[in-house]
């Protein structure tokens, strides 16, 4: 018997080629090849995001222009308002007047005279045999007035200028201080502010003789 004639059962068959051949109950069949297939990975859920809602685009501001603050109109002063004069026969003073003396002073920070000044000027009335109440004392700072007006309201006899000038009253005349001055049926007498000779003897003694003489002390 030669090999071609050699009959081989299924089984026998397969056992001989046991990676070529399959046993069926019919025939042999060729064995499938063992093809090595990667692992599917498992397909990733989808996750669905809520819609974001669309934001309106915001249009750019506008740019910042500054201004320069408007210009406030520099404050115009009031004018200045002449003091007038007050009505003649009508100027505040300070005294009696008992006597006809009219004392003329310049003081702009109190109607008529400070504290020491009155004082300084009380002294020398008294040392003289007189008083305040004899007296009419004028501020011409405050009420400046001419000597005719001033003479037809006090009817002075004597006018005492302390530390104003003949020309303030408009007396139509000049003379130094201390020296009694005869005019129109009165004396005058010019001297120093009170308070400057209050400070100094020698001013003090000036007046002092000047005042014995006028009320005959």
């Amino acid at each position: 018997m030669s090999l071609n004639d050699l009959s081989l059962n299924p089984h026998l068959l397969t056992q001989l080629y046991p990676h070529s051949l399959l046993e069926t109950e019919q025939k042999a069949v060729p064995a499938k090849r063992n093809i090595a297939i990667a692992p599917t990975q498992p397909a990733k859920e989808k996750i669905e995001m809520p819609p974001v809602a669309q934001v309106a685009a915001t249009p750019p501001a506008a740019e910042t222009v500054l201004q320069a603050p408007p210009k406030t109109p520099a404050s115009t002063p009031p004018p200045i308002v002449a003091e007038q004069p007050v009505a003649y026969s009508n100027t505040p003073s300070l005294g009696g007047n008992r006597k006809g003396v009219l004392i003329l002073v310049k003081n702009e920070t109190v109607p008529f005279l400070p504290d020491a000044d009155l004082e300084f000027l009380s002294a020398i009335l008294s040392a003289c045999r007189l008083s305040i109440a004899d007296v009419a004392i004028v501020n011409l700072h405050h009420y400046p007035q001419p000597y005719m007006a001033l003479l037809e309201q006090f009817t002075a006899r004597q006018v005492l200028l302390m530390g104003v000038t003949p020309q303030e009253v408009d007396l139509p005349f000049h003379f130094p201080h201390f020296q009694l001055q005869p005019f129109d049926s009165r004396t005058y007498l010019s001297a120093y502010p009170l308070r400057q000779m209050a400070q100094d003897r020698s001013l003090k003694m000036q007046l002092w003789g000047c005042l014995k003489q006028l009320f005959g002390v």
